[in-house]
């Protein structure tokens, strides 16, 4: 849905990335860990935590959201 409404307006598509994907789970077991939803729990903010392993994005943005199930 994304990418048909980037290629509506002439934009590249989006990808997915394996360094960001790694990041994300770091975060997500850190907030399992920590008991709580939270941007930093103890291991930076997103564009901390980006910065820090080094990935070269030009933006950086989070989305949480808590769910009582999947699917």
């Amino acid at each position: 849905m994304v990418n048909a409404a980037r290629a509506s307006e002439r934009l590249p598509a989006l990808g997915r990335d394996g360094a960001l994907e790694e990041l994300a789970g770091r975060h997500a077991r850190a907030m399992l860990g920590a008991a709580r939803l939270a941007h930093d729990v103890g291991d930076g903010g997103a564009a901390e935590r980006v910065a820090d392993a080094g990935v070269a994005v030009g933006l950086v943005g989070e989305n949480l959201a808590r769910a009582a199930e999947l699917g």
